[in-house]
């Protein structure tokens, strides 16, 4: 049922350890899950002091901002040492993303030009933003996160 409330989902992705015989508690980052669980009780704090109930709104605002911080990451994963290069990943998974680049860079210029997101754009965004995750997660074999 639509209740005309946003949700937030948060997820850290998944290893390939997940849901296995050897995910075990020693296999966790804690410093990361501390920074984690810090961050989000700030969240819930702020959402907890609003004096309003959020509300979803589809803005184009927002599709300019997912741009222009989507560029960022494939940014800093394409640079020396970013997760391209502390992953070993192979030619053909760099190229992906620098065409996942290509295509965000243009729809950022675009959105902060004035123009509004189409559906392919939109897909676009998606589409560059589920492969980085894919191969930053782990949980899955390379080949795989390059199908997207």
């Amino acid at each position: 049922m639509n209740a005309g409330v946003p949700v937030v989902f948060l997820s850290n992705g998944q290893t390939k350890r997940y849901h296995t015989d050897e995910d075990e508690a020693d296999s966790l980052d804690y410093p990361k899950i501390t920074r984690e669980a810090e961050w989000l009780s700030g969240v819930v704090a702020r959402l907890g002091q609003a004096s309003t109930t959020p509300t979803f709104t589809d803005d184009e605002a927002d599709h300019e901002v997912e741009a222009q911080t989507l560029t960022d990451v494939l940014q800093a994963a394409l640079a020396p040492d970013g997760l391209v290069d502390s992953l070993g990943l192979t030619a053909e998974s760099r190229g992906n993303i620098q065409s996942d680049l290509d295509a965000v860079e243009q729809i950022a210029t675009d959105l902060a030009g004035g123009g509004a997101a189409t559906n392919s754009d939109v897909r676009a965004l998606r589409t560059a933003t589920q492969r980085l995750m894919c191969f930053a997660g782990s949980s899955y074999e390379e080949y795989i996160c390059n199908y997207f």
